[in-house]
């Protein structure tokens, strides 16, 4: 299993222990293929501190004290450098953004990806032609295994 686990698992004892171990996975992905050092300590980071054992879904953590990661849309980060960035297109956007800074797509996608000072992810849907996925990789951009 990969990615985030389902919100409805019991936080403290099952969906804790998945998320890290999915997280080491992503993590030690990240170093074989970008040569990046995984920090020891990241799982230090990862706590059940503000957790119990209700559904993640039922556990209120907005209200917590708990921090979030930022989420943004491009014009809020216009100007900034972030560390990692993850750019998510939509299916009708990805033509749009592979044609350049010709369309609105392409300026706004512009100003997404050159926000990355080291780390940049562009997730694009799984519906989207092989052709237009193609056309990824030759400008550079390589497939997340």
């Amino acid at each position: 299993m990969t990615g985030l686990p389902a919100a409805n698992r019991k936080a403290k004892t099952d969906w804790h222990p998945v998320l890290k171990s999915n997280l080491e996975a992503l993590l030690a992905n990240i170093s074989g293929q970008c040569g990046l050092p995984t920090l020891l300590s990241w799982r230090h980071n990862i706590t059940t501190k503000d957790l119990t054992n209700m559904p993640l879904w039922d556990q209120g953590l907005l209200a917590s004290s708990a921090p979030l990661p930022r989420v943004m849309t491009i014009h809020q980060v216009k100007g900034e450098s972030i560390d990692a960035v993850m750019y998510v297109l939509r299916p009708r956007d990805v033509k749009n953004v592979l044609a350049g800074p010709v369309h609105e797509e392409g300026r706004i996608a512009y100003v997404g990806l050159t926000r990355a000072r080291d780390f940049l992810v562009v997730a694009i849907p799984d519906t989207t032609a092989p052709p237009v996925i193609a056309q990824f990789r030759s400008s550079g951009l390589a497939d997340w295994a």
